[in-house]
């Protein structure tokens, strides 16, 4: 039987009049791919950057893995196995694409210390590494570009770099904010066979944030629906489509018509 691998007891936060989450509650699966959608200004990405730990609830309680994560701060995320990519490209310019993939590997540095006090530790860590990186670099077909200029790459593998540097981290869930941003059909398509990919070769859990419903629909196993702060829905992919509230608030009364 599937565990809850986190879950988020009644979450709030207000900014001045305006309350951005109300009461919120929900759980993901260990193991699924869960959606989270709405309109703009739905609460979506405010629930992530308290997830977090950007931002700081009103009240509420969320658990990963039994830890408490109130308890916790932003710089404790990596190591606690939770990753997040952002709704855009976060990538250094000045750096080609090993150096940023590596940039997510600081959490697998146990003893950094001892590691830069040992010319010899510090050596073999950085081989340790960059053989890393070519690993995750192979698995989302970026192998041939490690010595590339992010200026250079097409705009598909960098979705993808961004996908590597965090997955070189070792996540057990991995928070995705509108990975198809900025995407062509095509390029839609590739990011959500590459969500499913990580999520069945990784074992990785994966929430995803999306305004894109080609791609929520297609990977996702249940979606959690917010409407001005509040959840108004939870269900499959098939539910969502054909609940009431969903179609009103947010899908639209030809959504269904576009995809039959």
């Amino acid at each position: 039987m599937s565990v809850r691998h986190f879950e988020a007891n009644n979450v709030a936060i207000a900014f001045g009049g305006v309350q951005a989450l109300e009461q919120v509650s929900i759980y993901i699966k260990r193991g699924e791919i869960l959606g989270l959608i709405g309109p703009n200004g739905a609460g979506k990405t405010t629930f992530f950057n308290c997830l977090t730990r950007f931002l700081e609830p009103d009240s509420g309680e969320m658990f990963f893995e039994g830890a408490d994560l109130m308890k916790k701060k932003t710089h404790d995320m990596a190591s606690l196995g939770i990753c997040r990519t952002f709704q855009n490209l976060n990538l250094c310019q000045n750096l080609n694409l090993q150096d940023n993939i590596l940039l997510g590997s600081h959490s697998q540095i146990r003893n950094p210390l001892a590691t830069m006090l040992s010319l010899a530790k510090a050596r073999r860590r950085e081989r340790e590494l960059k053989k890393k990186t070519r690993e995750v670099a192979k698995s989302f077909n970026l192998e041939e570009l490690l010595d590339s200029d992010i200026d250079s790459m097409p705009f598909g593998s960098k979705k993808f770099a961004e996908f590597a540097r965090a997955m070189i981290a070792e996540p057990r869930l991995l928070l995705l904010d509108e990975p198809a941003a900025g995407c062509n059909d095509e390029e839609t398509s590739a990011v959500s066979d590459m969500i499913m990919k990580i999520n069945k070769d990784f074992g990785t859990t994966i929430l995803v944030v999306e305004h894109d419903m080609s791609l929520v629909m297609k990977v996702c196993d249940r979606i959690y629906v917010l409407d001005s702060g509040k959840l108004i829905a939870e269900g499959t992919p098939e539910e969502i489509q054909k609940n009431p509230r969903v179609i009103e608030a947010y899908l639209g009364d030809d959504f269904n018509a576009k995809n039959q």
